[in-house]
């Protein structure tokens, strides 16, 4: 997998507009009105996720400075090839932005008015001064300094806390991400890794890409309570 490549796809100007032009030439979603445009959109980015993507996590828990944390994590079929990089990976980013879309704005999209097209955006604010190739030691590293610093200061609110509910809600979301960590530990050889942001950030994005073929994408997202 050529690195610089996949970073000219995605630090293109136009990026959202080229893969709405993707969708509607290659993917056969042209005709109708903008609401089943929409539909037909979803409808299309269901079947290509049915076919490619293998795994899907979705992990809510605190960071290590106590926000509001969303971790989504894919793991998708190899399908890219030299020739068609560019189309694969407008296919990768759409079974990614289906897997981090809220089912309510899905089902809302699905429903096929011409507001629920205006939900669709495919702008990902990828910035090439953000943009940076990493070690697989290196994402290791800081996904387990996040999850260590983070449940230690779980287990200390559990001890001061009288929120039974809270406590059993976000308990096994620990669990949940130490089997991805371990999944991915075991399942990554040697791999090319590009990431935007850092942990400073409110979005971070890795897109990993393994020797076997399977691509990864691993999407975390900070918010205000």
């Amino acid at each position: 997998m050529d690195l610089e490549r996949v970073k000219q796809v995605l630090l293109t100007d136009d990026l959202s507009e080229r893969m709405f032009h993707f969708l509607y030439e290659k993917g056969g979603i042209r005709g109708g009105t903008e609401g089943r445009k929409c539909m037909n959109t979803v409808s299309k980015i269901t079947g290509w996720s049915n076919q490619y993507l293998v795994s899907e996590s979705h992990i809510f828990l605190n960071d290590i400075y106590n926000w509001p944390w969303e971790i989504y994590i894919g793991e998708l079929l190899s399908y890219q090839t030299e020739q068609t990089l560019e189309e694969d990976i407008y296919k990768m980013l759409l079974i990614v932005w289906r897997m981090i879309t809220p089912i309510e704005d899905l089902e809302y999209m699905e429903r096929g008015s011409d507001e629920a097209a205006l939900k669709m955006d495919f702008d990902f604010g990828f910035s090439p001064e953000k943009c940076t190739i990493v070690k697989k030691e290196e994402f290791i590293s800081a996904l387990q300094k996040q999850f260590f610093g983070s449940k230690e200061k779980f287990e200390a609110y559990q001890k001061n806390s009288s929120s039974s509910m809270v406590i059993h809600s976000i308990a096994p979301q620990y669990r949940k991400l130490l089997d991805r960590m371990n999944y991915l530990q075991k399942s990554l050889g040697e791999c090319k890794i590009i990431c935007f942001n850092d942990f400073d950030y409110e979005i971070i994005w890795y897109f990993i890409f393994n020797e076997d073929g399977k691509i990864y994408s691993i999407y975390m997202e900070k918010f205000a309570w």
